[in-house]
């Protein structure tokens, strides 16, 4: 997903839907990139926002993907423990 962003920003050929297309291509490759593997449960949880990017939502379900974790905790009385 990150990739498609840095595409779609650095090219206004990829970024922006030409010629009367609802989609950019690199929108368009984000769409099909999540039908084809996002599951149902993983849709249910990722609902498209209106004005959502498919590529926004791409990263949002790799973000679900990776697993849960804190890098980091700062305060008093707390120590940060690498595993």
């Amino acid at each position: 997903a990150d990739g498609l962003a840095q595409l779609g920003r650095t090219s206004a050929r990829f970024g922006i839907p030409r010629f009367g297309q609802e989609r950019s291509l690199a929108n368009e490759a984000a769409r099909q990139r999540f039908r084809q593997s996002a599951t149902d449960e993983e849709r249910s949880r990722l609902p498209k926002y209106g004005d959502e990017s498919d590529v926004g939502l791409l990263r949002a379900l790799e973000q679900l993907r990776q697993p849960l974790c804190f890098c980091e905790i700062v305060g008093y009385g707390f120590k940060n423990t690498p595993r």
